[in-house]
């Protein structure tokens, strides 16, 4: 079975997980302290799943991950942060980033994290004005409005 398929010509990568980090010389546990995976439930969804800590040292590589395995063709790209156990204000400005970039491809942008978590605390602390749709849970988040 090919985990690649396409939808208009581009791939929608299904199961993709980050790559360990091509230099571990500030941080050899680098790998450790963040983890990424690709879900596609369907041809036009794709849902990124973070575990582990967001912050400046692994911003870069996460960017890097969510530009080259988010498909171009969806309706829906979601960030599941449910797993996150810490994240900083690089992670905010990440998510801001992603959301402007999926605006501009005319993809729908959702952020799931855990209404006791990390994200939520951070959210509430910076007084956070979230330029996207954000829910507490992967179900919700899933559902697509009709018109």
């Amino acid at each position: 079975m090919n985990p690649v398929n396409t939808r208009n010509g581009h791939p929608v990568r299904r199961g993709t997980t980050m790559p360990a980090p091509r230099s571990s010389a500030k941080n050899p546990d680098l790998e450790a302290v963040l983890g990424a995976r690709v879900v596609s439930p369907t041809a036009h969804t794709a849902i990124i799943s973070l575990d582990g800590e967001i912050d400046l040292s692994t911003v870069p590589r996460l960017r890097s991950f969510v530009h080259t395995n988010a498909p171009r063709a969806i309706d829906l790209l979601i960030i599941d942060l449910s797993e996150i156990t810490f994240c900083d204000s690089a992670g905010l400005e990440l998510l801001d980033e992603c959301a402007a970039r999926s605006t501009a491809q005319g993809t729908d942008f959702r952020v799931v994290y855990r209404p006791d978590g990390p994200v939520a605390r951070l959210f509430t602390v910076v007084e956070w004005r979230m330029s996207f749709a954000h829910y507490t849970s992967l179900d919700e988040a899933c559902v697509v409005e009709s018109d």
